[in-house]
C-alpha cells in the first residue's frame, strides 16, 4: 500500500449492527476467523471496525479486513 495516496471518500449502507471495536486481527482468531465472521453475520452484525493499535500489526489488520470483505 502506498501511504502517499490520499484516501478516497466512500459511502455505504449497512444493515444490522456495527461492531465498532473488535480485534479480529489478533492471532487468537487465526484458526477460526472465518467462523467468527460467519457467527457475527448470523447474529446480525453487518460491519466490524478493526482498530489498528500497533504499527507492527498494520499488515495483519489490512489482511483481516480484506478477508472479511470477501
Amino acid at each position: 500500500m502506498n501511504d502517499n495516496v490520499p484516501m478516497q471518500p466512500f459511502s455505504m449502507r449497512v444493515q444490522g449492527w456495527i461492531d465498532t471495536h473488535c480485534h479480529l486481527d489478533a492471532p487468537d482468531f487465526d484458526l477460526d476467523r472465518p467462523a467468527v465472521l460467519r457467527r457475527a453475520q448470523e447474529a446480525g452484525v453487518g460491519l466490524q471496525v478493526i482498530p489498528a493499535v500497533m504499527a507492527g500489526q498494520f499488515e495483519a489488520t489490512r489482511g483481516c479486513a480484506a478477508q472479511a470483505a470477501g
